[in-house]
């Protein structure tokens, strides 16, 4: 991208644009970082996922061992996938269909739910989401087209992710019987 736009807008073009993929992928790395390992944190406190990872660091008062785990499933998917962009789009695959499905979420609720408070407006409603949703069907669907295998190496993570999840839903409901 930066050489292209280097091209056209020469070097100061092309460097803006490396500098802005740099600052995205730390970004994106940033995000992974910061919410993985406390996903993985809150589903052990609520015993749907390892004790262990419930563990907080007593000095830095994070979650060490959940950011261990996060760094081992990370460096697993590189080693894997042999190049990070094939890593990244297993991965933001993904993460494509949940953002559409959070995108319909908007219209489903607002259908199941009209009492509840609209603190923030979507902007464009109801064109806004359809976009967002269009986009989102786009992108899985380009991706299943040109990287077919992490495509559907994703789908299959996913559904054995939600059998495992199930798996320990289960347990939970079978160990620790709900006080009312």
């Amino acid at each position: 991208a930066a050489t292209a736009i280097g091209v056209v807008l020469g070097r100061a073009g092309g460097i803006a644009v490396a500098v802005a993929i740099v600052v995205s992928t730390l970004g994106t790395v940033g995000i992974y970082t910061l919410t993985a390992p406390r996903m993985y944190l809150a589903m052990a406190e609520r015993g749907l996922f390892f004790r262990a990872a419930a563990v907080i660091h007593p000095r830095f008062r994070t979650p060490a061992r959940a950011i261990v785990l996060q760094s081992i499933v990370a460096a697993f998917l590189i080693l894997f996938w042999g190049t990070f962009a094939d890593a990244i789009s297993y991965v933001v695959f993904v993460d494509w269909i949940f953002f559409g499905l959070t995108g319909a979420a908007v219209y489903v609720l607002r259908k199941r739910h009209p009492e509840w408070p609209r603190p923030y407006k979507t902007i464009g409603y109801p064109v806004t989401p359809l976009l967002f949703i269009g986009l989102s069907a786009w992108f899985v669907v380009s991706t299943l087209i040109e990287k077919p295998v992490q495509a559907i190496a994703g789908l299959v993570l996913l559904v054995v992710g939600a059998g495992v999840f199930s798996f320990w839903d289960r347990n939970r409901a079978t160990a620790e019987p709900e006080v009312r």
